[in-house]
């Protein structure tokens, strides 16, 4: 086929809200200097709908933003129980003249 389209695929692009960087940080009540920290290593993944790398113009996808959120999911406080049940540990401290 031309251009490597195959007769019968059909490729949907659904395309959810997108946010401005100041708006993620307001919706995940996080700094946006956060954010993009954030954007910068890969974490919350984010387009570029400007102009190249020199016009930067990023959105976030709301989806995107989910996806942040699930993967940042922490189990409750508490004490890990591996450590509760650790009996107390003894440091032995040398004095000047070798002894303990």
């Amino acid at each position: 086929m031309p251009g490597g389209w195959h007769a019968g695929v059909e490729i949907v692009f659904e395309i959810g809200k997108a946010f401005k960087l100041p708006e993620v940080a307001e919706t995940l009540g996080i700094s946006l200097r956060q954010v993009q920290g954030h954007v910068t290593d890969g974490t919350l993944v984010a387009v570029n709908v400007g102009r190249g790398i020199v016009r930067r113009d990023l959105r976030v996808m709301e989806e995107a933003i989910e996806d942040f959120a699930r993967s940042r999911k922490v189990a409750p406080r508490g004490i890990p129980p591996r450590l509760s049940a650790r009996a107390p540990r003894r440091i032995a401290v040398r004095n000047r003249n070798g002894g303990i």
